[in-house]
């Protein structure tokens, strides 16, 4: 290996070494690192082979730097706690959660569900922007590029994974005051054949949504 370049085993061999060094003991370098000092004795072994020389005096009462590892820790401990925290930023970057979330939400689903959690949700992940598209049309989310679709009814592809955001949602049939009073108030679902009845149709359905008592 050449002098500039770096791998795995580099990093592990200095790490255990500067713990060691700090600590003048395997035992408390190998409790503070979480591993067993046999195995911190290795990595500090196979550094010292690879550079030729000793870094460490030992016996079996102590531990103490040699001149080479003297001069080892005083260049090799500010690299290693820079990429102890350039490694802690990154896994802080993944329990934060940021970038842009591209949702196509039909109008009453944003009214329904998406509207009331808009701020909650802004200020626990100010990190992340939230691209929304309100449309009541039925799109293939994967080649618009949508990450989260938001429906209503049932309107759910096979291949999609789809997660409950509330309760049921409850329909009910009503009139102005006016019409009862000049077509009569029906008492049972079979009446409202005889009224004048205004539905719907669910976005990419062709027919009208049959009421259901």
């Amino acid at each position: 290996m050449s002098t500039n370049e770096i791998s795995s085993t580099d990093y592990g061999q200095l790490r255990a070494f500067v713990a060691v060094a700090e600590a003048l003991s395997f035992s408390r370098a190998a409790e503070k690192l979480g591993v067993s000092s046999s195995a911190l004795s290795q990595l500090v072994r196979g550094l010292e082979e690879r550079v030729g020389v000793s870094l460490l005096h030992r016996n079996t009462r102590s531990v103490s730097l040699t001149e080479a590892g003297e001069q080892l820790l005083r260049r090799a401990r500010p690299a290693v706690d820079e990429l102890a925290a350039a490694l802690e930023a990154t896994r802080e970057l993944r329990a934060r959660p940021s970038g842009v979330v591209r949702i196509h939400c039909f109008r009453a689903a944003a009214e329904l569900y998406l509207r009331p959690l808009l701020r909650a949700f802004s200020e626990t992940y100010p990190d992340v922007v939230l691209d929304i598209t309100l449309d009541d049309e039925v799109v293939d989310i994967v080649e618009g590029g949508y990450d989260v679709a938001i429906r209503i009814g049932e309107v759910i592809e096979q291949d999609l994974v789809a997660v409950k955001l509330g309760p049921d949602l409850r329909q009910i049939v009503v009139a102005s005051p006016d019409y009862l009073a000049r077509r009569g108030t029906p008492s049972h679902p079979r009446d409202l054949t005889l009224h004048a009845c205004i539905g719907w149709r669910w976005p990419g359905h062709e027919a009208p949504h049959k009421w259901e008592f």
